[in-house]
């Protein structure tokens, strides 16, 4: 069956199993952005046509072609499971479109009026060579106009057409007009007095009409075909004036294939205006090309971006058109085959050139434009014809040592030569390039290059060692990958703050946490830790005294002292220069501004006004009496019903005083340490209720006669006036002082009101696993008791990192394995350990584990663990022939085998067949260094023995990959 009726055949039969539509192609004229796939049409290379089929019976495919290279069409149904296509190694169809807009005629194109000629510097490079006919330009397009007298005798007689298989000139006549274009530019005949004149003459052109019949776009799987077909009939340069928005892996082994033989590949750039990649032009073996307009700009309808190699003359190109017409078009279908043909020009003077050294005169050679050097609009710059044959090339060759190897590059005279590539050195990493193979003298990147030369490769180790120096608590060295950067790890110093890591021993270069490019030694830098003391006085005398660090701010508090107001803290002593809370750098003394308070009393009379009366709290004031004409005054009372008298005692409140007046009186004078303490008025015959006093520090005795405290005073009626004396007695305080945990007594005494208490010898706290203590002071002042006091002492603690440690752990993990947080070890009855972060191995990378150590609910200290996670371990998969497991005693056993994935299957175990029982054979694979097994049950049973075979049975299973 001939392959056009094979197609029929299973396209019918396609249409009834799955109910496929017909595929229509993209029109000539439609942008690039449409969607390029073809639904339920697959692409899969195979090695013959038999596996074509065994792929369409496993995945329920129609095989719809099989090209010479391999290249398998499939049609699939609505609803398979795409995503297990893919999983195999399909690829979807997809759909190229020219790369050209909408042309238009022009009635009058002649030579002159071909300005990409001259631009390009072509019609200068005419007179070094108008081209060879050893040289096959292949045009993979829409065909050609066989007949038009600019392509006599230059068309290839084994022109193809790989939609319907034919050979021949009649397979490839153009139904649609692109291909005729794309050819007048590169080949139209020149000096033959008709029309135009194409880049390059006498090169045969080996036309590949790949387009769906009569229309504008191109089946992914024929322009495939199109490239091995080219690359096989001996092409020496393809031009592709088409594309897709679909990245094709089996079109990129395609444009491999041609490469790997030396066959440049140039294709348009398309015509949308964006960066979105058109392939086949954005592959990296493809010479890339964008369209510039008559004034040598990029052209608004061309597509830039990284993909773009060299750019040519593509707007109002005049050319050939079908039926012996001509016309003016414009796209980067037309800058493509500029670049074609001058490719054509250069293998006509060089056919053996190499295509790497092609590429590098090609780009080299070109004119710079737009900004300096390569950018996303011009590649490289215009293609220049002429200096392409005509610059001077030096050969750069590299000698890596057994790192990976990098081709020559070609430099043209007094350019700069640009590296990209680095060559890769298993355990090492690439430093630079060198002139000479003893690594001495460093190539300098800016000199132009003036001949051949040799650079040499020089390589430093993959891991440094960065080594800790410190006076301080130890720190183990580590091993850094080279270029990775590292955590800096703490160190400790009794008495000693500190300061950083450094380079030097001089500690004259800071280390700046920088990318370790070689082994590193760091010390450590400390200062001593300077303390001052703070001291704060208070009315006169000192409060306290602190101790703080160097530049640390002290803590001064607020002071309360009965009978003043305090209003801050003070450099003098005079309070007139307010303190500013700033770290010391020098003792210090602090003087607390204290106001003195001061109440009024208000005196209430109905006889002579007073004027209130201001008094010191705490001072006891001496009252005036009042006057009143016809009556005695009866005292002050603190209301106004003269029900509660006022005693002589420190003034703790503003008051108000009533005077209290009577006809006649006698007065009870109320003395307390020789000091009238109160006055008080009563009528004859009265008896008196006296006050009961109360005296800081002391206890009252009851009021007595005489000063001498030995006759106690009875109330009876007043028949005259009084002098009463208060008896008294002094209060002991007692005045605790507390051990380091608190609990125990350290020193005990009494103290009177009024006195001071010189505390005891401060108690002394040990250090524990986490911390050590400091005494600071304790925590009541003694310089004035006024009531017992318990008196705790105050610490200090500073924690001690090497009571926590990371305990060893596996810190390197898979993808898809379970991570284990080893842990830290650390005091758990002082500490509260906190974990952040989590390790998920869902993807490679590194995660860092903080381990916070918390005292008091403040973090003192922390730990990080550093997890990275590798990609997965590659697996073997081995799968068992079908075969017999269970054979009679005395018969033949043939082991049918098994197959693996990746790796050789070794054999092990056998099976005795005259003795009945259970035997394993295991298949075994070694991979990378991990070893995977299958094991296949063989059970030898006598005939008369069903219940052995029964039993043998039920100790079937199949063993699991072990590393």
């Amino acid at each position: 069956m001939n392959p056009k009726r094979r197609f029929m055949t299973l396209l019918a039969v396609a249409v009834l199993l799955f109910g496929l539509s017909p595929l229509f192609p993209l029109s000539p004229t439609a942008t690039t952005t449409a969607s390029p796939i073809v639904a339920g049409e697959y692409l899969h290379q195979v090695a013959d046509e038999a596996e074509a089929s065994a792929l369409a019976l496993e995945f329920g495919l129609v095989v719809h072609s099989v090209s010479s290279h391999g290249i398998a069409v499939f049609f699939a149904a609505d609803g398979t499971d795409t995503e297990r296509l893919f999983a195999a190694g399909f690829e979807p169809q997809s759909v190229s479109q020219i790369t050209a807009p909408a042309w238009q005629t022009d009635e009058d194109p002649y030579l002159d009026q071909q300005y990409a000629l001259t631009m390009t510097n072509t019609i200068a490079a005419w007179n070094i060579t108008v081209g060879s006919a050893t040289i096959l330009i292949a045009i993979i397009d829409t065909g050609i106009d066989t007949t038009h007298v600019e392509f006599t005798g230059r068309i290839a007689a084994d022109s193809y057409n790989p939609v319907t298989g034919e050979t021949g000139l009649a397979a490839v006549e153009d139904d649609n007009g692109h291909g005729t274009m794309v050819a007048g530019v590169i080949a139209a005949n020149k000096d033959n007095r008709v029309g135009i004149a194409g880049i390059t003459q006498n090169t045969q052109l080996l036309v590949i009409k790949a387009n769906t019949t009569n229309e504008g776009s191109f089946s992914e799987s024929d322009i495939i075909e199109g490239i091995y077909y080219a690359v096989d009939h001996g092409a020496d340069v393809i031009n592709l004036s088409l594309g897709s928005t679909y990245r094709n892996s089996l079109t990129e082994a395609a444009v491999a294939y041609a490469v790997a033989a030396g066959v440049p590949v140039v294709a348009a750039a398309g015509n949308d205006g964006v960066t979105t990649p058109m392939y086949p032009a954005s592959f990296e073996d493809v010479i890339a090309v964008s369209a510039l307009d008559k004034d040598r700009t990029i052209a608004d309808y061309s597509n830039f971006g990284t993909m773009i190699d060299v750019t040519a003359p593509g707007s109002d190109i005049i050319t050939t058109t079908r039926e012996d017409g001509y016309a003016t078009v414009s796209g980067t279908s037309f800058a493509a085959p500029q670049v074609t043909g001058i490719i054509a020009l250069y293998r006509s003077l060089d056919p053996d050139v190499s295509l790497a050294e092609l590429r590098t005169r090609l780009e080299q050679s070109a004119f710079d434009l737009g900004v300096t050097g390569y950018d996303e609009y011009y590649g490289h710059g215009l293609v220049d014809a002429l200096a392409l044959l005509t610059d001077v090339f030096y050969e750069v060759d590299f000698e890596t040592f057994g790192g990976s190897d990098i081709d020559s590059i070609w430099v043209a005279t007094g350019k700069l030569l640009s590296v990209f590539t680095v060559p890769v050195l298993p355990d090492s990493v690439f430093v630079g390039w060198y002139l000479d193979a003893a690594l001495t003298t460093p190539w300098n990147y800016v000199v132009p290059i003036t001949a051949d030369m040799i650079l040499y490769a020089k390589y430093t180790s993959a891991f440094h060692t960065v080594s800790f120096v410190t006076p301080g608590t130890a720190v183990t060295p580590l091993i850094v990958a080279h270029g990775e950067s590292f955590a800096l790890p703490a160190t400790t110093l009794s008495g000693y703050r500190f300061i950083g890591w450094y380079e030097d021993a001089a500690f004259t270069i800071p280390y700046d946490g920088g990318a370790v490019l070689g082994d590193l030694t760091l010390h450590a830098r400390f200062e001593a830790i300077r303390y001052y003391d703070v001291t704060y006085v208070v009315l006169g005398e000192t409060d306290r005294i602190e101790t703080v660090e160097e530049n640390h701010l002290p803590m001064p508090a607020t002071i309360t002292r009965e009978g003043y107001a305090f209003n801050g803290w003070y450099l003098d002593e005079a309070a007139t220069v307010p303190y500013v809370e700033t770290p010391v750098a020098s003792d210090l003394v602090l003087y607390a501004g204290m106001e003195r308070i001061t109440f009024m009393i208000t005196f209430v009379t109905s006889g002579t006004s007073l004027d209130p009366l201001g008094v010191y709290y705490g001072d006891t004031p001496a009252l005036p009496d009042a006057e009143k004409s016809g009556e005695v005054f009866a005292g002050w009372f603190l209301d106004a019903d003269y029900v509660t008298p006022y005693q002589n005692e420190p003034q703790l409140a503003d008051l108000i005083l009533y005077a209290r007046f009577l006809p006649q009186t006698f007065k009870i004078t109320l003395m307390f340490q020789d000091e009238i303490f109160s006055t008080l008025y009563f009528s004859p015959e009265t008896v008196p209720i006296l006050p009961e006093p109360t005296f800081p520090g002391l206890h009252f005795l009851g009021w007595f006669y005489d000063a001498g405290l030995i006759a106690s005073y009875e109330p009876v009626a007043i028949t005259g006036d009084l002098v009463l004396y208060a008896g008294h007695e002094a209060i002991g305080y007692i005045v605790r002082f507390f051990t380091d945990d608190g609990l125990g007594i350290l020193w005990e005494t009494v103290a009177l009101y009024g006195e001071s208490v010189e505390p005891p010898t401060a108690p002394v706290k040990a250090s524990t696993d986490a911390f050590d203590y400091v005494f600071l002071g304790w925590s009541e002042t003694t310089d004035w008791i006024e009531s017992d006091l318990d008196i705790l002492p105050l610490f200090q603690a500073s924690f001690r990192p090497g009571c926590v440690s990371l305990l060893p752990g596996v810190d390197t993990v898979r993808i898809g394995e379970t991570w284990v947080n080893p842990g830290v070890v650390y005091p758990s009855a002082e500490l509260a350990l906190v974990v952040i972060g989590s390790v998920a191995t869902v993807a490679t990378g590194r995660t860092t584990i903080e381990y916070r150590f918390v005292h008091e609910d403040v973090v003192v200290y922390r730990l990080v663990r550093i997890v990275n996670v590798l990609p997965a371990r590659k697996t073997v998969e081995i799968t068992l022939n079908a075969g017999i497991a269970t054979i009679p005693v005395g018969s033949v056993f043939t082991d049918p085998g098994a197959s693996a994935s990746k790796g050789v299957i070794v054999v092990e175990g056998a099976v005795d067949t005259d003795v009945a029982g259970i035997y394993q054979i295991v298949y075994v694979v070694d991979y990378e260094g991990i070893t995977y097994h299958k094991t296949r049950y063989v059970f030898v049973v006598a005939v008369e023995e069903p219940l052995i075979l029964a039993l043998a049975l039920s100790y079937r299973k199949e063993d699991e990959i072990h590393a």
